[in-house]
């Protein structure tokens, strides 16, 4: 699973009806790398600019569409809401927090 950012949305006024009607979202994992920008079908009901949970794993495909072999590879499947996550709270959990000292 990847965090990604919604840039953009694409209209199609055909497409395969495995997606039910499902938005496809523009996402870019901000890596700049492989994964880079790429599109995503929206299973949870994310707009422009929301921050984003990816998963690539064909698990996720089947759950949305109900296909063994779904015609998609990424879907959208949760809004980050916050992400206290940062470099200071990796670096406190690698320490016993009293000394300062590696575990």
């Amino acid at each position: 699973m990847r965090v990604c950012q919604v840039i953009g949305t694409v209209v199609s006024t055909e497409h395969h009806p495995a997606l039910g009607g499902r938005k496809i979202l523009v996402v870019d994992d901000g890596d700049g790398g492989a994964g880079g920008v790429q599109l995503a079908v929206d299973a949870v009901g994310a707009g422009g600019g929301c921050r984003v949970l990816v998963s690539d794993s064909g698990a996720a495909g089947s759950d949305v569409t109900g296909l063994e072999s779904p015609p998609l590879r990424s879907v959208i499947v949760g809004i980050i809401d916050q992400n206290t996550a940062d470099q200071s709270t990796a670096d406190q959990s690698a320490t016993d927090g009293e000394s300062g000292e590696a575990i």
